[in-house]
């Protein structure tokens, strides 16, 4: 199962390499003949995500893993790409 697909479009990672790594992992998996299964983005939870709540897992969890940047995708919907 892949999942928290496209977590990182909240903070402005490239769609480019997040599509090229999500690529990867199911070329990986298919060389296993692993049964496959894609989760869609929680939107009501982003949507619902209070600017308070985002800013501590930003700081507990993105910033530990050194992700470099705070920004917050401004319309989570308009960046995912299909």
């Amino acid at each position: 199962m892949l999942t928290d697909i496209g977590n990182d479009i909240l903070y402005e990672s490239a769609l480019e390499q997040i599509l090229q790594q999500v690529e990867w992992c199911v070329e990986q998996l298919q060389k296993q003949s692993a049964q496959i299964v894609v989760t869609n983005l929680p939107m009501d939870s982003i949507e619902d995500l209070s600017e308070r709540r985002y800013i501590f897992f930003a700081i507990f969890f993105i910033l530990s893993a050194g992700y470099p940047k705070l920004k917050r995708c401004a319309v989570p919907e308009q960046c995912i790409v299909g």
